[in-house]
């Protein structure tokens, strides 16, 4: 050990430090395991090539399942039919647009009635409901 090394706390000698570029944990923290969910989702955005009217297109396998369920029911394959519709209703009231929740606006009121509303709303969260009713 030579002079000029220091030892000590958070000072470990040279010949046990980590040599310059190598980390001390090679392995590294394990990757997180994949659900089912996201596998599934990865598999049905893999595209594939289909024929359609003669000509060679590029969809996703989740795309080419949804046109063979749709042919299907056109033939008149109830269980398919039923299937796409399932899914449409599913996906529908999932996606659709606009805001969560509902604003009730009971019309033009002044600041005063709008300030003993908001008082008695919040009076029923305080338990102190008031019994009077204005309207």
């Amino acid at each position: 050990m030579t002079g000029d090394d220091e030892v000590g706390y958070k000072k470990p000698p040279a010949s046990h430090r980590f040599k310059p570029g190598k980390s001390g944990n090679p392995k590294g923290r394990p990757k997180k395991s994949r659900n089912l969910h996201t596998t599934l989702i990865d598999v049905l955005e893999e595209t594939i090539t289909i024929r359609e009217d003669g000509k060679m297109r590029t969809v996703s396998k989740g795309e080419a399942i949804l046109l063979a369920q749709t042919h299907k029911a056109m033939k008149g394959d109830t269980r398919a039919f039923e299937a796409i519709l399932k899914l449409e209703a599913k996906t529908a009231s999932s996606s659709a647009p606009g805001p969560t929740g509902v604003l009730v606006v009971p019309g033009p009121l002044t600041e005063e009635e709008w300030e003993k509303r908001v008082d008695q709303h919040q009076a029923k969260y305080r338990g102190n409901i008031d019994n009077e009713d204005d309207g």
